[in-house]
């Protein structure tokens, strides 16, 4: 084999690689394989947040292993709000993270009131204002991914 062909074998490796690495940890699949391992204590607690049993604390931040919970999102569907992740810096940041929706209804996070469209299969997507928006993916019954970007 020539000196060019095995350089052209280990890009390809490489590049597989990095592909590979980053599907592995993008936040939609990490979110999905944490709530599907953790889906009973996850509804336990969303549960009694929206009994009114547990209310969030301004100064104190409630966590579920490493995921915040951001608490009940009301509305005419109400959802508890667990968030994940997030990157980048205002005014362009994103949001990954996930909610419990008892009515089995997806929701804009971080936009409420907004109105979902369709964007795919058990998948929405909202505008708010000027260049702020989400997507939103049902998970499994109950449950929906979300990012948020603003």
């Amino acid at each position: 084999m020539t000196k060019w062909k095995k350089r052209l074998i280990i890009i390809g490796i490489l590049i597989l690689a990095w592909v590979f690495l980053r599907l592995w940890f993008h936040p939609e699949i990490r979110i999905k394989h944490f709530v599907n391992s953790n889906e009973r204590n996850l509804q336990e607690i969303a549960l009694t947040y929206l009994s009114g049993e547990k209310i969030p604390s301004s100064s104190e931040r409630d966590y579920y292993k490493s995921v915040e919970i951001w608490g009940v999102q009301s509305g005419e569907h109400p959802v508890v709000k667990f968030f994940y992740s997030g990157k980048g810096i205002v005014p362009s940041g994103v949001y990954y993270g996930f909610y419990y929706s008892p009515d089995n209804v997806p929701a804009a996070i971080l936009d409420e009131g907004r109105m979902l469209k369709p964007s795919g299969k058990e998948e929405w997507m909202w505008s708010g204002d000027g260049d702020n928006g989400g997507l939103t993916k049902r998970i499994m019954e109950n449950w929906f991914y979300f990012e948020a970007w603003f």
